[in-house]
């Protein structure tokens, strides 16, 4: 697997010390929330929580939108940004940055 490290600061993923294209602050929290607890489950609700403006309207299919693009920008290594089936989302292995 490809790895990804995090830079919150810049607000970019590196893949395999690639840079990624800048991610927008939901796409950065959402890889940040999975990246805490790496191979886990997340549920789409508690990820919706964590990653979402809760001042807007935005549900479990924006959710969906926001992975969506950040698989793309996370390119090869999107792959590990799994969907869990009847859950949410897990990451698979990855290399957080602090």
């Amino acid at each position: 697997l490809d790895a990804i490290s995090i830079v919150p600061g810049n607000r970019l993923a590196l893949v395999d010390g690639e840079v990624t294209p800048e991610l927008t602050k939901v796409e950065l929290d959402l890889l940040l929330t999975l990246a805490k607890r790496p191979g886990s489950a997340m549920t789409r609700a508690a990820l919706v929580e964590a990653a979402l403006d809760p001042e807007r309207m935005g549900g479990e299919r924006t959710l969906d939108v926001h992975v969506s693009r950040l698989r793309k920008k996370l390119g090869r290594a999107g792959k590990q940004v799994a969907t869990v089936w009847g859950i949410g989302y897990r990451l698979d292995e990855t290399t957080p940055t602090p």
